[in-house]
């Protein structure tokens, strides 16, 4: 480093001629702002640089030379002089100084209009580095200002304040509004006293090496549609981003409000489109090359957002919504609550060890916020164990449970979302390392012919703390994170296929009448071609949960009318129109039925694969493996609606033959899970039975009986 005597504004070289009077600083950007740079490479220290606009008066067209001037000692240079602009124009104007380097620390920029004469000092801090931005509702305000009567501290929460970063932003929540953002660092008192802002800045810079700001507009209680254009926070939002123009990080924090309203996934994930095409138009420097980081719903100790599901529909759409936009997802389960929602000052630096966790891979590091998984789920006839198959992440050997950690899991008989089995009352959870395995055991085994969904941190928790009661894993990263990565949730059920054997029913038998079957394709035995085959009661067949499919395989000769094939009137159906074109038809929220014509025929007398799926917001017809219909809808599977099941008649009543199928019917499966999510290859031997999330199986093979293994 360079460093001048203390006192002296210049570098002698010899006399300064009247030529070399130093320019006039006639504005400057304000104390404490971290700049965005435009390149994390190269540059002086080669860690990128960038540009930051000061007003500057000259006496004629001059050079126009620039230093950079520790803000810590005021004397050590940090940058060496550098010739900024040649010829700048004489007068009083912005000018914008690009190659101001990248680095850790603030800095004064000194001007002069050649490189050894009299220097200008600048008089105002200022940092170039990354920034990092933030939106959302009143989990993201609390990652800028304390809230909810805490008087916890961000050292006595766990956090640390790093003097060279710094924060910009705007916020409330009711309790405490911050409606002009100003640059300043981390402070408790201040407007900006979140343990979350300092203890994520304090991470970030150490991982990046340079100045970090965090920045961004958030208020509690919204929906998402507040924030997009036309929103009643897009404006705020905008005024914060524009103000910094450009930022590497974008972090989004919502979902609660949309939770509890019902909104289903489709939607949701038609305003995160829109959110971030906005966001991205107004990031001026690097355009769409930053780096986004989603979470939506973390542990929840609270009723007032929305079911189970409903909260599970949120946190999916945004899980999906990254996966397909290349973004990180973090879903939290272990922050301490202060309210059953809201996080503490304690839980606010957990929240910042995910959100920095999932930053590590953009700066170059290993490993992100992902945790073990579960990947499978086993149990054997007559046992009350349910084996967990995980999936341990790179860097890690162990998981170790902290509390009672089986009060995080949730385990139903397939299809349900009601009624949890219990767990034992001694050693209910286990965990086997070697076998990267976590036994569940259930209080009473369940009858070999029930399949059972498995949740981890299915939305309700059990209590305010998240931290008591989890699995950890034992990569720490070296760090200074103390803690590892938890488990992760799962959105969809990991199905546990019924132990069966000895001659394991799969569904209740159908009631035929007039049933007439013959030779059907080779190798799937008989198919029915006439007749009708009906369930007892309209819950017997159907899941209640809003995840299933329903397919089999179907002829018919020629056009005539509508017919159904199969299904479940106020449930879900198969069939064709009066063109021969397939339709089908499901029950939405609204207690309605959906019917939709597709523009595919299935008639013509060959056999076709035809398949119903939905995944609880989105329902998908596919023919002979081909994706024809998508509908974003939210559905009602509630046990109470629906008639009876049947096969050859149906759909819209099970019992008017004027919608009876006039063709073969064949291999008719029902599901508890969402069996196909994209394109596929129709199965070309019957199924088994035993397969994992099957509900119910009709082989057709001379009658209307459930499949037996």
């Amino acid at each position: 480093m360079i460093r001048l005597g203390l006192g002296l504004n210049k570098v002698c070289k010899g006399s300064v001629s009247q030529q070399d009077t130093a320019p006039v600083i006639t504005s400057q950007p304000p104390n404490l702002r971290v700049f965005q740079r435009a390149t994390d490479t190269g540059g002086f220290n080669n860690k990128g640089e960038g540009a930051a606009a000061f007003g500057i008066n000259l006496s004629a067209t001059k050079d126009l030379w620039v230093r950079a001037r520790s803000a810590i000692d005021g004397v050590t240079i940090v940058q060496p002089p550098w010739k900024a602009i040649t010829g700048a124009p004489e007068g009083d104007s912005v000018r914008n100084i690009t190659g101001i380097a990248a680095r850790y620390g603030f800095f004064y920029l000194d001007f002069a209009t050649t490189q050894d004469g009299s220097w200008a000092l600048g008089t105002n801090k200022i940092g170039m580095g990354r920034v990092i931005a933030v939106s959302g509702q009143s989990l993201a305000v609390r990652m800028f200002g304390k809230m909810d009567g805490q008087t916890t501290t961000i050292e006595g929460a766990g956090g640390a304040v790093d003097a060279n970063t710094s924060v910009y932003a705007t916020y409330t929540d009711g309790q405490r509004t911050v409606s002009s953002a100003a640059w300043a660092v981390p402070a408790n008192g201040s407007n900006y006293d979140s343990s979350f802002a300092a203890e994520f800045l304090r991470l970030q810079a150490a991982a990046s090496g340079v100045s970090c700001g965090l920045v961004g507009h958030t208020r509690g209680g919204m929906s998402i549609t507040a924030f997009i254009p036309s929103g009643s926070e897009n404006a705020a939002l905008r005024a914060v981003l524009d103000a910094v123009g450009g930022f590497e990080e974008f972090l989004w924090m919502q979902g609660h409000s949309d939770s509890g309203a019902g909104m289903n996934g489709a939607t949701y994930k038609g305003h995160l489109d829109t959110l971030f095409t906005d966001v991205t138009s107004r990031n001026a420097i690097i355009g769409s090359g930053y780096d986004r980081v989603l979470a939506s719903i973390p542990n929840i100790n609270s009723s007032s957002w929305g079911t189970n599901t409903q909260v599970n529909t949120i946190r999916k759409a945004a899980k999906e919504w990254a996966a397909t936009n290349s973004c990180d997802y973090i879903q939290p389960e272990d922050l301490d609550l202060i309210d059953g929602v809201h996080q503490s000052q304690y839980g606010s630096v957990n929240l910042a060890y995910h959100y920095y966790r999932a930053t590590r891979l953009h700066l170059g590091m290993t490993e992100g916020d992902v945790g073990a998984s579960m990947i499978s789920a086993t149990r054997a006839a007559g046992s009350a164990d349910v084996i967990i198959t995980m999936n341990y992440p790179s860097g890690v050997s162990a998981l170790t449970a902290a509390g009672s950690p089986q009060l995080r899991f949730d385990v139903f008989n397939s299809g349900d979302l009601t009624t949890p089995l219990a767990f034992a009352a001694s050693s209910p959870l286990a965990i086997d390392n070697g076998l990267q395995q976590i036994t569940l055991k259930l209080a009473s085994a369940p009858l070999n012919t029930q399949a059972l969904d498995v949740w981890a941190f299915l939305a309700r928790d059990n209590a305010n703390d998240g931290r008591v009661d989890i699995i950890y894993d034992n990569n720490t990263d070296g760090d200074g994170v103390p803690v590892g990565r938890h488990i992760e949730a799962n959105f969809a059920p990991i199905v546990v296929a019924a132990p069966g054997g000895g001659g394991t029913q799969v569904g209740p038998n159908l009631t035929v009448t007039s049933g007439t079957f013959a030779a059907g394709a080779s190798g799937f035995g008989q198919e029915m071609k006439g007749g009708l085959a009906e369930s007892a009661s309209n819950t017997d067949v159907a899941t209640s949960n809003n995840v299933w499919t329903i397919e089999g395989w179907v002829s018919k000769a020629a056009a005539n009318s509508i017919r159904v094939a199969f299904g479940q009137g106020q449930k879900h159906w198969i069939g064709c129109n009066a063109s021969g074109n397939a339709m089908f038809g499901f029950y939405n929220s609204s207690g309605s039925d959906v019917i939709v014509n597709t523009a595919t025929s299935i008639v013509g007398g060959s056999r076709k694969h035809v398949a119903l799926v939905s995944n609880g917001t989105n329902t998908k017809f596919y023919v002979d493996g081909v994706l024809v219909s998508t509908q974003a809808a939210a559905l009602n599977n509630s046990s109470s609606a629906g008639t009876t099941f049947c096969i050859r008649n149906g759909g819209f009543n099970p019992v008017n033959s004027g919608f009876a199928w006039d063709g073969a019917v064949d291999e008719v499966a029902v599901w508890s899970i969402e069996k196909y999510t994209a394109n596929f290859t129709p199965p070309s031997v019957p199924y088994v039975g035993n397969e994992a999330g099957m509900r119910a199986l009709y082989h057709l093979d001379g009658d209307g009986n459930a499949a037996v293994y």
